[in-house]
Parts: structure tokens; C-alpha cells; sequence
């Protein structure tokens, strides 16, 4: 059984499995250290948290079902309502879930990009590249006076998203 590609939305209230897998899904995490030159002694790295993961992956909403699918025919939607779906998830100001079966991600993320296109010679198959960043969930901290000393207390804000 191959892997499954899902995105989730509004607490997996929507859902949307890509129906044929990408030949490859590039992750790119960085980091944020800072380097800085100090006198007699060189170059210095002071190490800072990791930057949020990116997830980039490019493949097809196809017209016709084919042997390519990695979803069952019945469940293979119009390319036009994949495109529909990830546009207003994009615009609705709240994180994805990106969930790879049988693999570490399982992640909130932002759609940072994507684009699509339709090709001559297939037309109505929708050829796409979809960008995800990793989201984390912040948690502002409140203070409390406590017995005269100002303590952090977390709250969140919002229910868990996507």
C-alpha cells in the first residue's frame, strides 16, 4: 500500500487526500543562528531555535481516473474542486493539518504557495505545486499577581486548529 497525502481543515472537519501522490516531496528546515566576528578570537555562532519547516510538492488533479490514482476512482473529484478547496482553505486564514501516512508529518501548516496550470494535448487535468510552512500554535502567556510576585500563565486563545 502506498502512502496517503491528506489535508485537513477546521479540525479535520474538512478533508482533502491528494489523489496522485508527487514523484517527490522536498522538506527544507533551516535554522536561525546568528554569526557574529569578535576580536582576536574569529568567527562566533550563537545557535537559535530551528526555522519552521517547509513542505514542497508538485503532481496532478487528473480528468479521468488511470492507473496512477492513489485513491479509489469513486473518490477522484473534478480538478476544479481540488483547486476550489486548497483557494478558500488558503484565504481562510486558518492553518492546514498535512498528514503523511506511515511517515513523521503530521503538521499544521499555512499554504504559502500554490499555483496550477493546464497543459495542451490534456486538457481538464490540473497540473499543480503546493507550498506548506510549518504553523506552530502560539500560547500568549498572561501575568498574574500571585502573593505580590507577577507569574506567567499560559492561555490559549483559540480551540486547536486543523
Amino acid at each position: 500500500m502506498s502512502k496517503e497525502i491528506w489535508l485537513t481543515y477546521d479540525t479535520y472537519r474538512e478533508t482533502l487526500q491528494i489523489p496522485v501522490n508527487p514523484p517527490e516531496l522536498k522538506v527544507s528546515s533551516g535554522s536561525q543562528n546568528d554569526s557574529f566576528n569578535v576580536v582576536n578570537l574569529g568567527e562566533v555562532t550563537v545557535l537559535q531555535k530551528p526555522k519552521a519547516a517547509v513542505f514542497t510538492f508538485e503532481s496532478f488533479f487528473p480528468l479521468l481516473p488511470g492507473p496512477y490514482l492513489d485513491i479509489s476512482p469513486d473518490k477522484l473529484w473534478e480538478p476544479q474542486l481540488y483547486i476550489d478547496r486548497i483557494d478558500l482553505w488558503r484565504v481562510g486564514y486558518h492553518p492546514v493539518r498535512f498528514i503523511v501516512t506511515d511517515s513523521e508529518i503530521n503538521t499544521l501548516c499555512s499554504i504559502e504557495d500554490f499555483s496550477w496550470s493546464e497543459r495542451g494535448g490534456d486538457v481538464g487535468t490540473i497540473y499543480y505545486s503546493l507550498t506548506l510552512k510549518e504553523y506552530p500554535v502560539l500560547t500568549p502567556r498572561v501575568l498574574k499577581n500571585i502573593n505580590g510576585r507577577l507569574v506567567y500563565e499560559t492561555k490559549p486563545t483559540r480551540p486547536s486548529a486543523g
